[in-house]
């Protein structure tokens, strides 16, 4: 039987986070496999993958106080008004894709 649809797409899952919250050394596991700036290679080895025992909300706090002098911009953290500008932006590329393919489809 031949299919009268294709597939699409009805949820999906986006992490974002700010400059200098993740590094690959990041004592939660990372998703790099290497540390391309030597500068953070004493602030521990890289542990690629989710860790399975996570550390403690007081080990991150220290880790994150050594890396942050560190980088090379300031940390990012979203707040409200940032949040819902990235969550409205967002909202709009979708319409905006959505309404596209509609008006091909249209033609």
């Amino acid at each position: 039987m031949a299919r009268t649809h294709s597939r699409i797409v009805i949820g999906h899952h986006q992490i974002l986070h700010g400059y200098g919250h993740w590094l690959p050394n990041d004592p939660r596991g990372s998703g790099s496999q290497e540390i391309r700036d030597e500068k953070f290679a004493d602030l521990g080895p890289v542990h690629f993958g989710r860790k399975q025992v996570q550390p403690s909300r007081q080990a991150l706090r220290e880790f994150r106080r050594e890396a942050e002098p560190l980088l090379d911009f300031p940390l990012i953290w979203f707040d409200d008004a940032k949040r819902q500008a990235l969550g409205d932006s967002i909202a709009q590329v979708i319409r905006d894709i959505i309404c596209n393919k509609l008006m091909r489809v249209a033609r």
